[in-house]
């Protein structure tokens, strides 16, 4: 607040300060306020004692609400608390009590918290009731529309009852389901735990029905190999029932048979009832497996001179399931050499199937015959009785 100096002489005189206060620092601080006149009278020196201290106690702010409802059974995890002081950076807030999940009560946790300085903040609590308001959850076992034959015995799946804090319950069932008459019956499952917390009833609807269905049978076999390029010709499926006398096959499905592949042919069949029968099917598999067939054009033996030229007559290739297909010779014939040559005709189709290959032997032998010149005249006149020499 400083300090004012008045003299008799000069009125009013300043007034010199000495000393600091370090407000961040607690502790004692002196200032000393001195003054002289113009006459260099000094005035008797003033002090003044400032004490820093620390006195304002820390402020506890709750995190989340100062009531909490916690569901019972379910790990409890506290938001805490935090806080301030106007001096310390840092101040630990201490927590006392606990909460028991698993018992239902009302439960009180108190924060409390010290500055370095020694103030206490004031006590915080929060209250946290633990309590089972969660009802139990039924889930049916099985469906929840159910369908049976009349006559048989109908099983009841029954349904699961769990409860968050309880754990597994029984169910409560009302409703009968009458076996041996046709209709629709309604079975309800109810369950309650201990807290009165109702669970959402479920129910199951069943219905007692005709639900035997036709059986069909293959004429023929399941799995079938039919060459390729040929009319394939179904034996179709024949269907039984334990009621009509008479149902339906429907086929579906197709079979080409100028394309090899693996086709799937499916018979299905319902009765009056609108019972479908376990539907069958074939299996046919398209394939190319013959192969193709060679024809030497020509000879398959021939001769030809030494010398002279020789033209190959070939081969035509005939297949059941592919055209224009060409075959691979192998072997040549030197025509100027004496000797038998063999060609080999080859041929694969698309799907791999060698045909049986096929020989041609060609002879290159000497075909020339010599010429005779007669040695003397061709008429000779011969004295009968004396020695001829020709």
């Amino acid at each position: 607040a400083g300090a004012t100096a008045t003299d008799s002489f000069d009125g009013t005189v300043t007034v010199a300060t000495s000393g600091t206060v370090d407000e961040n620092m607690p502790g004692s601080y002196t200032l000393t306020y001195t003054a002289s006149d113009a006459a260099g009278n000094s005035a008797t020196a003033l002090i003044r004692t400032v004490v820093v201290a620390d006195t304002t106690p820390p402020v506890i702010t709750l995190l989340g609400d100062a009531s909490v409802n916690h569901e019972a059974g379910t790990a409890y995890t506290d938001a805490g608390a935090t806080v301030m002081d106007s001096f310390d950076a840092t101040v630990t807030v201490t927590t006392s009590g606990t909460v028991d999940e698993a018992v239902p009560g009302s439960y009180t946790l108190t924060y409390t918290a010290s500055d370095a300085a020694g103030n206490a903040a004031t006590a915080v609590t929060r209250t946290v009731v633990v309590a089972d308001t969660t009802p139990p959850v039924i889930t049916l076992l099985g469906d929840a529309t159910m369908t049976i034959g009349v006559g048989s015995s109908f099983t009841d799946p029954g349904a699961n009852v769990n409860d968050s804090f309880e754990g597994e319950l029984s169910a409560e069932i009302t409703g009968a389901v009458d076996e041996d008459a046709l209709g629709s019956y309604t079975l309800t499952y109810n369950a309650s735990d201990s807290a009165g917390n109702a669970a959402t009833p479920l129910t199951r609807t069943v219905h007692v029905v005709d639900l035997t269905p036709p059986v069909i049978t293959l004429n023929g076999e399941a799995t079938l190999e039919h060459e390729a390029g040929t009319i394939y010709a179904d034996a179709g499926a024949t269907a039984t029932d334990n009621f009509d006398t008479s149902v339906t096959v429907v086929t579906s499905g197709s079979v080409d048979a100028y394309k090899p592949g693996s086709y799937t042919l499916t018979y299905t069949a319902s009765d009056e009832a609108g019972n479908a029968a376990t539907a069958v099917t074939r299996t046919v598999a398209v394939t190319d497996t013959t192969p193709p067939v060679i024809i030497l054009l020509g000879d398959a033996t021939m001769t030809i001179g030494v010398g002279s030229s020789f033209t190959d007559p070939g081969t035509s290739v005939n297949d059941s399931f592919e055209g224009g297909l060409s075959p691979e010779k192998t072997g040549t014939v030197d025509e100027n050499t004496l000797g038998p040559y063999t060609l080999t005709y080859n041929a694969v189709d698309g799907a791999g199937n060698e045909a049986i290959a096929v020989t041609r032997t060609v002879h290159v032998v000497d075909l020339t015959p010599p010429v005779i010149t007669l040695n003397g005249e061709e008429t000779v006149y011969h004295t009968l009785g004396t020695p001829y020499e020709d």
